[in-house]
């Protein structure tokens, strides 16, 4: 439904549609008639940041966003003033010395022949320094006015001429040139890429010399600290007697982790021994201990001599990191000490004692193993002791020379990479600027018109314009177009729709226009048939109908008029009360018999000749007729159509009885009490079959909802395209608050083409 009332609003202003456009496009043919033909001057520029064939040094480290920026940045370069001015300068010097300048100078009275050459002489000199006017100097000024006015400053080659431009994974900067001469869009094109590569020539070679100069002083400084950290390690190593740190550090560790296990196996030993002893010695008793140590004293002494020998080499074997020369020796004393024992036992065992021999023998070996256990243990303890005072002395001579070798580790990595980078910078230096101009450009080519382009693109996009206002007044706009939208806005339905009629009163119809006001009638006559039926369907029971609307000139006076007939022509008495005494338009309009301030006023009126007419229902034809009604009212027009269009229908209107009142500032309540108008309603409700009431609108406050106390259901009318405003937004609510007397809304003023008229 929005849809379909958006494309009404723009046949509402289709004409806006057409003609704005088309004004657009004869604006814009008008202005651009005269445009001069344009040529265009193309070249290329070769960079080498891409093509490996233009590079010496390996790029390939450089990404996409980096080979980007480079492009970007060889692009503002070509733009920047002291680049473009020096096209500039060429393109006046070119036109004062030429004799067939590109364009016309306006040049001033006191231009002579010598103000020319000094002007050729000034620039001349900006262009060997790549200098820029300055404004301060009053010739300099005058040179950029000059330029400026011929169209030659460097804002308007860019911005109405020059186009530069790249494309991604291009090699090339593309120049183009757009003038209203062939030969000066190929002159500004050539001009351009000279100066620009003169100047980046100039420029990188510049930066480079100043790069290597930097990178070689800084070489110098990297290397001198890079020396004076190894001569510190170098004097630090000498000083505390330091070869080789690392693998010093790595041999103690050995040798501790060595002499750790052979100390803990000699204490096991001693451990062992030392139980075996006990053991052995528990098997003796006291007198063969004492025959034993008498018959064994000068074997012992031998033994005890050899032990001692044995002992003095195992030291000597600990001591020298186990060298296999002592070995030997420690062997050796090993087997003599064995033989000595043996032949004791042999030689001086011969008493009763004799069975205990095996063990004695056995108690002298463990013994010399057990001396021999702890000599070893003692040994390998200070062994212990001294390697692990090397080590602490290690630690912190350990931790000066990791810090002074990091030290030297990044002092040579600095070294190193400035090295390279002034390699490669000797190396660039040596190379030329990569930037070449691929080709110089020609005269430029004719381009096709752009006149049509642009009258056209004026007409869409004032089309286009036209569209947005017309949507943005669509989405501003909140009035009430069609049932739909009624019902959505006031969440009340809608009982039906009166067709626009045309006011016709008082004015001469032609033929055209008869159809057009005869199909009117016949479609509003067919309408109010179906709000008749809706009424009788929803309220068949109820007699009394309130007409109101949200505010004054709605059309409720016309539809009351128009529902009243409606019933009268079905057969029905019908009575028509003027409620509206703001605004009393049936009683001025009919010009009734009977006003409501005299029938509601008291019982002195019951026997009145009109009170007699009121409750004689067969004489109540006599209170209106047409011929009574004001001619030259439209409302009166548009029931004299209705009757004439319904002539198999007699005496129509002489079934509607019409109550009027006199108008002023007055309410339903001040004429009368409550009891006295619900009797007197009742009274007529009796003598009619319907009753229409038309009260006052709802922003007369009270004056309509008084009425509104004694109707059965109430039907508001509603004009359309008319918005429901804050203040009418209280009237809504009222009749929300009705509780099931709102019947509903109808729709007046439809408006109705006249194909639609005709074909009703």
């Amino acid at each position: 439904m929005e849809i379909r009332n958006y494309f009404l609003l723009l046949k509402r202003h289709k004409l806006m549609l057409i003609i704005i456009p088309v004004i657009a496009m004869i604006a814009a043919y008008a202005f651009v008639r005269y445009l001069p033909d344009t040529y265009v001057a193309k070249t290329q520029i070769i960079t080498g940041l891409i093509d490996q064939s233009q590079q010496v040094l390996d790029n390939n480290n450089r990404n996409d966003n980096r080979r980007n920026d480079e492009f970007t940045n060889l692009i503002e370069t070509m733009q920047l003033d002291k680049v473009m001015s020096q096209v500039s300068y060429q393109l006046v010097i070119h036109d004062l010395t030429s004799g067939k300048p590109f364009r016309k100078m306006n040049k001033a009275e006191d231009f002579s022949p010598a103000m020319g050459k000094k002007i050729v002489s000034t620039l001349k000199e900006k262009q060997q320094s790549f200098g820029l006017l300055n404004p301060s100097n009053p010739l300099e000024k005058n040179i950029d006015s000059l330029t400026a006015s011929m169209g030659y400053d460097a804002g308007q080659l860019l911005k109405k001429n020059l186009k530069i431009y790249h494309f991604d994974g291009s090699d090339f900067i593309i120049l183009e040139c757009e003038t209203e001469n062939a030969a000066l869009s190929a002159f500004i094109i050539n001009q351009l890429s000279n100066k620009f590569i003169t100047y980046y020539t100039n420029y990188v070679g510049q930066g480079r010399y100043k790069s290597t100069e930097f990178l070689a002083s800084l070489l110098n400084e990297k290397k001198t600290a890079m020396r004076a950290k190894i001569d510190e390690l170098q004097n630090y190593k000498i000083k505390h007697n330091i070869l080789d740190m690392t693998n010093e550090a790595k041999d103690v560790y050995g040798q501790i982790s060595s002499l750790e296990s052979y100390r803990q196996q000699a204490d096991k030993d001693v451990i062992a021994y030392r139980g075996a002893l006990k053991s052995i010695d528990g098997r003796f008793n006291p007198r063969d201990r004492r025959y034993l140590e008498s018959t064994t004293a000068k074997v012992n002494s031998s033994i005890l001599s050899t032990r001692e020998r044995l002992r003095v080499m195992n030291n000597k074997y600990l001591e020298n990191n186990f060298d296999q020369r002592y070995k030997k020796s420690v062997d050796s004393l090993q087997d003599v000490l064995s033989e000595q024992i043996n032949e004791s036992t042999d030689k001086y065992i011969s008493n009763p004692l004799a069975a205990k021999d095996n063990l004695v023998q056995e108690k002298l070996k463990m013994e010399n193993s057990l001396e021999l256990a702890r000599y070893s243990s003692g040994s390998l303890n200070r062994q212990l002791s001294q390697l692990k005072g090397r080590l602490n002395s290690l630690v912190p001579a350990e931790a000066v020379v990791n810090s002074l070798e990091r030290d030297i580790d990044v002092a040579t990595k600095e070294y190193l990479d400035v090295q390279d980078k002034y390699n490669q910078a000797n190396v660039a230096n040596i190379m030329p600027v990569q930037l070449r101009q691929l080709h110089s450009a020609l005269s430029g080519a004719k381009q096709p018109s752009k006149k049509i382009f642009l009258v056209a693109v004026s007409g869409v996009v004032s089309f286009a314009l036209c569209m947005v206002i017309v949507l943005l007044l669509f989405y501003i706009d909140d009035c009430v177009r069609n049932r739909e939208d009624l019902e959505r806005i006031t969440k009340m339905p809608v009982i039906g729709e009166l067709n626009l009629v045309p006011e016709m009163a008082g004015k001469k119809i032609q033929p055209k226009q008869e159809k057009y006001v005869s199909g009117s009638i016949t479609l509003f006559r067919n309408l109010l048939r179906n709000i008749r039926f809706e009424i009788d369907r929803v309220a068949s029971k109820d007699k009394i109908f309130a007409i109101t609307s949200l505010n004054g000139t709605q059309g409720k006076t016309l539809f009351s008029f128009s529902l009243a007939y409606a019933y009268a022509i079905s057969n029905k008495k019908v009575l028509l009360v003027d409620g509206n005494f703001s605004n009393p338009l049936i009683s001025e309009t009919a010009k009734p018999k009977l006003y409501l301030e005299d029938y509601l006023r008291g019982a002195e009126f019951e026997n009145s000749t009109i009170y007699t007419q009121i409750a004689d229902a067969a004489e109540s034809d006599k209170l209106i007729r047409l011929q009574d009604i004001d001619a030259n009212n439209s409302i009166t027009t548009t029931i004299q159509r209705l009757s004439t269009q319904t002539p198999q229908i007699q005496g129509g209107m002489d079934r509607i009885s019409i109550i009027g009142n006199r108008g002023g500032d007055t309410s339903l309540f001040e004429i009368s009490n409550q009891s006295s108008i619900r009797k007197r309603l009742d009274d007529l409700k009796s003598k009619f079959d319907v009753i229409i009431i038309e009260t006052g609108s709802l922003d007369t406050l009270s004056k309509s909802k008084e009425w509104m106390q004694f109707s059965d259901k109430t039907i508001a009318v509603f004009e359309n395209n008319q918005s429901i405003k804050n203040g009418a937004k209280a009237g809504v609510k009222y009749l929300h608050s009705l509780n099931g007397k709102m019947l509903g809304w109808v729709l007046n003023k439809v408006p109705v083409t006249y194909k639609e008229a005709v074909k009703s």
